[in-house]
């Protein structure tokens, strides 16, 4: 949620939201998040991180893939057109 936040400053306050769903689909929970964010064009990793000391940063989506993975899961992640959307289904 903390890269999502960040990922709106900047944008027009109507453009400032956060969608954010857990729901039970088919035996499955469900977790899905969607943001709005700047495209930058010039950025050749868009999942790297664009902090200073990137030693301590830029592992979040990695963890949510093991984890996912971990308890056999599956997960979706699209990003473009200055949106950012993930899907997690976990069998409950």
């Amino acid at each position: 949620m903390d890269n999502a936040i960040e990922a709106m400053n900047g944008l027009d306050i109507e453009n400032r939201k956060i969608s954010l769903g857990i729901y039970n689909y088919e035996k499955n929970l469900v977790i899905y998040s969607k943001n709005f964010y700047i495209e930058d064009k010039t950025k050749t990793n868009f999942f790297g991180t664009s902090k200073q000391d990137s030693r301590f940063h830029g592992y979040g989506l990695e963890i949510i893939k093991d984890i996912t993975e971990k308890y056999n899961g599956q997960i979706s992640i699209e990003h473009g057109g200055g949106v950012f959307e993930i899907v997690i289904m976990l069998p409950v």
